[in-house]
């Protein structure tokens, strides 16, 4: 089964978990993160197989249309981006640390995937839109080759976009900074 993720970001808090009920009533999905974001929205990220999160997202569509700041859906994604969504990862050796901002949850949840399938990188965290006005960060580990070719890859394919809102690499980082991972 390939899995998708199902992103449904709502105008507001008060009918969240409304919504999140219905999501899991309307097909069977898995809930991922459910998270009150900035400013004042809610962030549901749910995973399935492709029809299921299609379905569970029309329906909300549907619905609540008027309470829907934004919807996606993310196909043949890699089980390590959901993971990584649900929790940090720990990094046996690391010879580099990269970080990715973007202004949306849905394209740092693209950008993650293509680079842990594209290049031998550790995906450490996604931080997706809490404290962040509703943006998205991933940290990342690998070789340092890997680590800054994954930068500029993403750097290049969103260079005629403003949704890139910076990069950063750390090579050879001082254990000392690891404890900041974030």
């Amino acid at each position: 089964m390939d899995a998708s993720v199902g992103i449904v970001e709502l105008r507001n808090q008060f009918n969240g978990l409304e919504v999140l009920d219905q999501l899991l009533k309307s097909s069977p999905i898995e809930i991922v993160s459910y998270q009150t974001i900035c400013p004042g929205r809610t962030l549901i990220i749910t995973s399935g197989s492709v029809s299921d999160v299609l379905i569970a997202n029309e329906y909300i569509r549907e619905r609540y249309e008027k309470h829907i700041f934004a919807t996606s859906e993310i196909h043949n994604i890699d089980e390590k981006v959901i993971e990584a969504i649900k929790k940090k990862n720990e990094v046996e050796s690391i010879k580099a640390i990269g970080t990715i901002e973007t202004r949306s949850v849905s394209h740092i949840i693209k950008i993650s995937d293509k680079i842990v399938k594209g290049y031998n990188i550790e995906i450490i965290k996604i931080n997706i839109g809490r404290c962040a006005s509703g943006k998205g960060k991933v940290v990342f580990a690998g070789e340092i080759s890997s680590v800054v070719s994954a930068i500029d890859s993403v750097e290049y394919d969103y260079m005629d976009t403003r949704e890139i809102v910076g990069t950063s690499s750390v090579v050879s980082p001082m254990k000392e900074t690891l404890k900041y991972l974030l």
